[in-house]
């Protein structure tokens, strides 16, 4: 729930001051929560029906507000996978049969055919993207603890595991949100689209990471 008196998000100056700096995921958990946030550190797995731009239908999980990300090191720019490195032509080619392909083996899948017989819009860029995927999305979430955990782990891609950060030099990040997807609309450049209930579906040969009820900024 939002406290109408939480004050401006602050500068990037005051981002990097150690008044926002903290000992540890609990500090952070608590700091927010003496803002007047009345939040948990997990959020229940519940989805309500809701209507996105262009009319997609979506089960979107809730709370909306606030929403976080986690991430295990700070960089200047939070840039989607796409757009952390240069394309050939054809690995852009190859990316783009590589999205196809995924869709083609969702669609395949009961619980994707179930959702598109219902009604709903189903998010292929965003399950792509916890797939291992490269795509144009960021991804956010509604749970505090989804974000400490991406905060303090790092993904080791041969072993396909997360492991806790050790290095006491380091800090992890943990983005904070207030509005939620209310900051965001069909009149503005970046547009936020739920991953619902086909988070939990699963496919073959393929492993999504954990925690995967999110929500992505398209940008």
């Amino acid at each position: 729930m939002m406290n109408d008196k939480f004050p401006s998000m602050p500068s990037d100056e005051d981002v990097n001051s150690d008044g926002y700096v903290f000992k540890d995921v609990f500090e952070v958990f608590n700091y927010i929560k003496s803002k007047g946030w009345d939040i948990g550190w997990y959020a229940a797995p519940h989805f309500e029906v809701m209507t996105l731009y262009d009319n997609h239908v979506v089960a979107s999980p809730t709370p909306f507000q606030p929403l976080y990300r986690g991430q295990s090191s700070y960089y200047e720019r939070c840039l989607p996978s796409l757009y952390r490195r240069k394309w050939s032509d054809s690995q852009k080619l190859e990316r783009l049969v590589q999205i196809e392909d995924f869709k083609t083996i969702l669609n395949d899948n009961p619980e994707i055919k179930d959702e598109i017989e219902g009604g709903l819009a189903v998010n292929y860029i965003g399950l792509a993207q916890h797939y291992g995927i490269e795509t144009n999305v960021i991804d956010l979430t509604n749970s505090f603890g989804v974000a400490a955990f991406f905060a303090t782990s790092d993904y080791d891609s041969l072993t396909q595991t997360y492991r806790p950060v050790m290095e006491i030099v380091r800090k992890g990040v943990i983005y904070f949100m207030p509005t939620g997807i209310f900051n965001f609309g069909p009149n503005q450049d970046n547009q936020v689209w739920p991953i619902g209930m086909e988070a939990d579906i699963s496919a073959p040969g393929m492993n999504m990471t954990p925690f995967d009820t999110m929500i992505d900024l398209l940008s």
